[in-house]
């Protein structure tokens, strides 16, 4: 939907639609996201094998929760420049503060590895049971009527995402 029609959605109280991007939630996020808010220059890098589950799809599969996750941190988009060929993700997103995200994922090796790295300081994104009971629990409270925790992804946010990816040139 457009922007306007997204508000309109939010006005009808009816914008209590969360999109599960977890990793917002991950306990890393509580050290390292001031860092990544005020760095240039942000990696973020996952592999996995992921083939035999989703097939050769490497931008819904791993891409998406790294790029909202950027997105979240660093702000929005002024150009993307990034490839993919279906089994893995290559490139860098400009955002309007200037910052500039780079992003490398994998779906066809092992072992399972997720990370962000800045000013050559690396922090794993191993999965945890936390960061999805959280997400959860910020999304319940939220419909329940409680202010949103600034974590929880929205539709725009979602939509934000999927537009990035959009523009993700095909190999």
């Amino acid at each position: 939907g457009t922007p306007d029609q997204i508000a309109q959605f939010e006005r009808l109280n009816a914008g209590r639609c969360a999109v599960g991007y977890q990793y917002r939630f991950h306990p890393v996020y509580r050290e390292a996201a001031d860092i990544i808010r005020g760095s240039a220059s942000v990696r973020f890098a996952a592999n996995d094998d992921l083939i035999d589950r989703y097939g050769p799809d490497c931008l819904s599969a791993i891409a998406a929760h790294p790029i909202d996750t950027a997105l979240w941190l660093l702000g929005p988009v002024a150009d993307v420049d990034m490839e993919t060929d279906g089994r893995k993700v290559r490139g860098s997103v400009l955002h309007e503060s200037t910052a500039i995200s780079e992003h490398h994922y994998r779906i066809d090796t092992r072992p399972r590895t997720s990370s962000v790295e800045v000013n050559n300081r690396t922090w794993s994104l191993d999965a945890c049971n936390d960061m999805y009971i959280d997400a959860l629990s910020a999304w319940l409270a939220w419909v329940g009527g409680a202010e949103r925790d600034e974590r929880t992804a929205t539709l725009a946010d979602g939509l934000a995402a999927l537009e990035v990816m959009s523009k993700v040139r095909r190999i």
